[in-house]
């Protein structure tokens, strides 16, 4: 007899696959015989392989029966454990998918078992595209992240009974909590699922993240590198930094299988009674080109030690009001990091309302990241030619070292409110005739920025003048405080 599962393309399935084989191939690694094109091992008179298209397990009914049930055993030892208070319940990614199942016991089951429910019937799997296997109608509370992207929004429950799944990928989809990333706060998880091109190359993928799943817990399966993360791309962009660092450390950021991947992330959240809506789902491509940008952002202080400044800017990068953290803004420049898209208006927004709006300013050592991170971004995936970029820092130091020393904010509020190039001219000309002993501007730098100005760039210039300028702005405020300080 033979029992297979069908690569699907559909990562919450395929998933499933790799950590079934995975669960073979640990228990009998010494067996293992590793080709080009599949890998196999004989397991109690069986032959399991595993191919880039799918897991095949071949021998006697029984015994397939028996390894599969020894599969679903080690599953629930994971996903179904005693709780604090010594109550069993589902850990994890489970805890929170299939919580409206009260026991596992006829939902962690065989095939063979599965079938004997009546909403199994003859047909064909929408996902495996096999007829030769009973299925049944999708539904949310069974199959919580099958659903295409481009119907997330509309998927449970209107398309109940519209889409078929067979027995197999039904059971292969059990196991995918244990190759999820994922982290978990109150009622709302945000997980990340990687697609591959085929499951041989996935497998070997996950393979290099075993030791954050080994440090899996309830609420998280990976160490942590960004403070309060909330939403789904921020929880991402924690996530990636935490695998970034790993590949540093170990040296195979260069080697790495990540070449080519790329993530589904999606936030869902439970409903009461039962249940789950999803609020996001984003597809992430081009994993390795995003870390890529982090490594360009490492440097090293006076003192030898290694820093990464656009993770820095991230740990500063929300407002906090009594107890409360308000993380939009640093959603927001994840994805525009992550779709490698432009970052200067989030950053000037941010800037503004951090030292303007709250009254807050940055530690020299803050700043410094933001310089960094800014100017490489603009530089290295912008393509923003270098001397534009040092008119605007020159420039704008002018105008936030004005501002601090004239305690004139309006010098920096009129450079922000303007709505078009002429606004944006106009503000240039008024601060620099008002204060012309005071300041002193670079003025081929100016020139240089007049000459380059039109109705494409004028915001990318107001911007990026106006971020150094808070910058300036903020260093020479927290050097007044601790002047005064020391007095």
């Amino acid at each position: 007899m033979k029992t297979s599962f069908k690569k699907t393309g559909k990562p919450w399935i395929d998933l499933g696959i790799v950590a079934l084989w995975d669960y073979f191939a640990t228990r009998f690694e010494d067996d293992l015989t590793v080709e080009e094109t599949f890998e196999e091992i004989r397991l109690n008179g069986l032959v399991i392989r595993f191919q880039s298209d799918s897991l095949i397990l071949e021998g006697d009914e029984e015994k397939i029966n028996e390894e599969l049930q020894n599969a679903l055993a080690s599953l629930r030892r994971s996903i179904w454990s005693a709780t604090k208070r010594g109550k069993m319940w589902w850990s994890g990614v489970a805890q929170f998918f299939f919580k409206q199942r009260n026991r596992p016991d006829g939902f962690l089951a065989l095939p063979a078992e599965l079938v004997e429910s009546s909403k199994y019937s003859n047909g064909t799997c929408d996902f495996c595209g096999r007829s030769d296997l009973q299925v049944r109608p999708v539904g949310a509370s069974e199959d919580p992240f099958i659903v295409t992207r481009d119907k997330w929004k509309t998927f449970y429950p209107s398309h109940r009974g519209d889409i078929k799944i067979c027995v197999n990928c039904v059971f292969a989809s059990r196991f995918s909590p244990l190759k999820t990333f994922f982290n978990i706060n109150r009622d709302i998880l945000n997980a990340s699922i990687m697609e591959s091109a085929d499951l041989l190359d996935s497998s070997k993928t996950l393979w290099d993240f075993s030791r954050f799943f080994a440090e899996a817990g309830d609420y998280r399966n990976y160490p942590p590198s960004i403070n309060y993360v909330q939403s789904p791309l921020e929880t991402f962009m924690d996530f990636l930094f935490s695998t970034w660092r790993e590949l540093v450390r170990k040296g195979l950021l260069e080697k790495h299988r990540l070449r080519g991947k790329q993530f589904h992330v999606i936030q869902a959240q439970q409903q009461r009674g039962g249940g789950f809506l999803i609020e996001h789902y984003y597809v992430i491509p081009d994993i390795y080109r995003i870390l890529q940008i982090f490594d360009s952002m490492r440097w090293q202080d006076k003192s030898g030690k290694s820093h990464n400044a656009f993770l820095q800017v991230l740990n500063d990068f929300y407002f906090s009001r009594d107890g409360e953290r308000d993380t939009i803004l640093r959603e927001e420049l994840s994805r525009r990091v992550l779709y490698t898209s432009d970052i200067y208006d989030v950053i000037e927004d941010f800037l503004y309302r951090y030292a303007l709006v709250e009254s807050k300013t940055l530690s020299g050592f803050s700043t410094s990241n933001f310089y960094i991170f800014i100017e490489r971004y603009e530089k290295e995936v912008m393509n923003v030619d270098e001397k534009i970029l040092e008119s605007c820092k020159s420039l704008g130091n002018s105008l936030g070292k004005l501002a601090a020393e004239t305690d004139d904010k309006s010098v920096l509020y009129t450079l922000r409110s303007t709505r078009n190039l002429d606004d944006f001219l106009g503000a240039l000309h008024q601060t620099l005739v008002r204060y012309m002993d005071e300041i002193g501007v670079y003025r081929k730098g100016v020139e240089r920025i007049l000459e380059e100005v039109n109705d494409r760039n004028w915001k990318r210039y107001r911007a990026l003048t106006g971020i150094y300028a808070v910058l300036k702005f903020m260093e020479a405020k927290g050097e007044r405080k601790e002047g005064k300080q020391n007095e």
